[in-house]
């Protein structure tokens, strides 16, 4: 009864504020900063984006479950000076051509999640492609195999 008890709670959660994060790591002189490091963040909501912006994070992924508000969220980015990147579906029905379509008009780099999406671009002049830990490339040969079909950058496999 207990641990139903327990595993009924919500788990306790303490949030940060962003800005104040940020600034101590850049004034703290104790902490080890990696060459290069940069943030990047991934959005899920036009709402979330307008935290995220405000960051000035390297690039920014929305993850938007309607596709019908991306274009504005890329621009909105663009304008303050991010990069901006597309996740594309996980699954792509065969006749979903248009939201491939969609996808590219948007001039940004995509987010690829499916072997699929890899598949319909290869005879298409595509932005910047990175692939996603949903790619299951969970060794060099696969790895290989697709960075050999485009991608720029792969994330490997969670196995």
């Amino acid at each position: 009864e207990r641990l139903s008890e327990i595993q009924g709670q919500a788990p306790r959660r303490v949030v940060a504020d962003a800005h104040a994060v940020l600034a101590a790591l850049q004034t703290h002189t104790d902490a080890p900063k990696p060459a290069g490091a940069q943030l990047h963040l991934l959005v899920r909501t036009p709402e979330q984006l307008d935290a995220a912006l405000d960051l000035a994070p390297a690039s920014v992924t929305m993850d938007y479950l309607d596709l019908d508000g991306l274009r504005p969220s890329v621009d909105r980015a663009r304008r303050r000076g991010v990069t901006p990147r597309v996740a594309a579906p996980r699954v792509l029905k065969p006749g979903e051509q248009r939201i491939v379509d969609s996808l590219l008009r948007l001039e940004c780099a995509l987010l690829v999640r499916s072997s699929g999406l890899l598949q319909m671009l290869q005879d298409r002049v595509h932005p910047e492609l990175v692939g996603d830990a949903s790619l299951n490339a969970a060794n060099a040969v696969t790895a290989g195999v697709f960075l050999n079909l485009g991608l720029a950058r792969l994330t490997p496999s969670h196995d």
